[in-house]
């Protein structure tokens, strides 16, 4: 899986969040089009996940110190974002599928009668 390290200025003491998307049409947002729902890959701090909403404070937050902070966000698309795309592929094909295994059947079936 492709990684990007990030490194930033220092910041102050205290407790931080992240929040990364992957802008892949680069208009600069989030795309939510349907119901705020995500289309392009997203993730927080701490590995938090949510497919409604955002997660709690708790979840996400992380402590920069005088030691080295390091934090690593995997990037997911939303369950139902992902649901949405297989369905409109996923679903002719099998229909398809199931057209060509009965039509085989039926064929096997005439040619031994």
């Amino acid at each position: 899986m492709p990684s990007m390290v990030l490194r930033y200025a220092p910041v102050s003491l205290g407790d931080y969040a992240l929040i990364v998307h992957h802008d892949a049409n680069t208009n600069d947002a989030l795309d939510r089009p349907y119901f705020n729902l995500p289309l392009e890959p997203y993730g927080y701090s701490n590995g938090a996940w949510t497919s409604f909403g955002l997660p709690s404070w708790p979840d996400v937050r992380f402590t920069v110190s005088e030691h080295r902070t390091k934090q690593t966000v995997t990037l997911r698309t939303n369950a139902f974002v992902v649901a949405g795309k297989v369905s409109v592929i996923g679903i002719p094909l099998l229909l398809i599928g199931v057209v060509v295994v009965l039509w085989r059947r039926r064929r096997s079936t005439e040619l031994n009668t």
